[in-house]
């Protein structure tokens, strides 16, 4: 008997070691996010320093609508809160990734009314609010009627970020995004060829906001974000992704070489920096 208590309480001690050992290799870090008007942009200004080969590159996905005009004006500081958000795609960004320019109608247009799938065949057409048409009739969840740059600049996240030696977990807290929204979260790497974005702990990384804009989003990693990845990566920031036509793209944010770049269907709301530098 004497002999089976110590093995138990030498069990029972080792156990504990490990448990200290293990907590003593964690790390936990806390990364407040920002609301922005592109990839590094907010308000047509960078934020981040994303290292080099890319330092301050950057592009607008969402722009202020001119009824009547052939596309969005770009947002500056002065932009008004009332502005109304709508589709834009950056120049500069179908010179760089040598993309498709979009079709016309899908320049200008209010957030809100985005085309969105609504039939087999493909067929894409802005939807009215579900309180409004007949059971029956595709519709959307009837929420804000239009989107305003003072609500879109509201949104914020906080990231807490732990590793446990080679692995890690992300617990994501995001408050006043669009109401019954739907987002994709995406880690953005930095590389010696450019940034490139992959889906935050693995496909499906999308949540819906709740009536209030809020959302909670958690995930394991098979890496530690603290840290470069062995063929040398960085994390540079988690990017959250607002997708106005309703619509997911499975391990990419956006069919950019298909006539949806950026800023069509797809809109970065908030940057959380990881190992990026922010800008003063």
């Amino acid at each position: 008997m004497f002999e089976r208590r110590r093995f138990v309480g030498c069990l029972a001690l080792s156990l504990g070691l490990v448990s200290v050992s293990a907590a003593l290799h964690a790390q936990t870090r806390t990364f407040e996010g920002i609301a922005v008007t592109g990839i590094n942009r907010l308000l047509g200004e960078p934020q981040f320093d994303t290292g080099p080969g890319t330092a301050t590159i950057g592009f607008d996905t969402v722009g202020a609508y001119v009824p009547g005009a052939a596309t969005a004006t770009p947002l500056t500081a002065s932009s008004s809160a009332n502005t109304l958000l709508a589709t834009v795609v950056d120049p500069l960004f179908l010179a760089v990734f040598s993309a498709p320019p979009p079709s016309s109608d899908k320049l200008n247009v209010p957030l809100r009314s985005v085309a969105v799938y609504k039939a087999p065949d493909g067929t894409r057409a802005p939807l009215k609010g579900h309180l409004s048409v007949s059971p029956l009739e595709p519709s959307r969840v009837a929420n804000t009627p239009s989107i305003t740059l003072g609500q879109w600049l509201a949104a914020r996240a906080t990231a807490k970020l732990r590793c446990t030696g080679s692995r890690g977990f992300v617990e994501i807290q995001l408050e006043h995004l669009i109401p019954h929204g739907l987002y994709t979260i995406w880690s953005v790497f930095q590389s010696p060829s450019g940034l490139f974005p992959v889906p935050m702990g693995g496909a499906p990384n999308a949540f819906v906001t709740d009536p209030r804009g809020q959302a909670r989003f958690e995930r394991a990693l098979s890496y530690c974000p603290f840290e470069p990845l062995p063929s040398g990566e960085r994390l540079a920031f988690l990017e959250v992704v607002y997708h106005s036509d309703q619509a997911l793209y499975g391990g990419v944010p956006e069919l950019f070489a298909a006539g949806l770049p950026p800023g069509v269907v797809t809109h970065i709301h908030v940057d959380i920096p990881i190992l990026a530098t922010p800008l003063p």
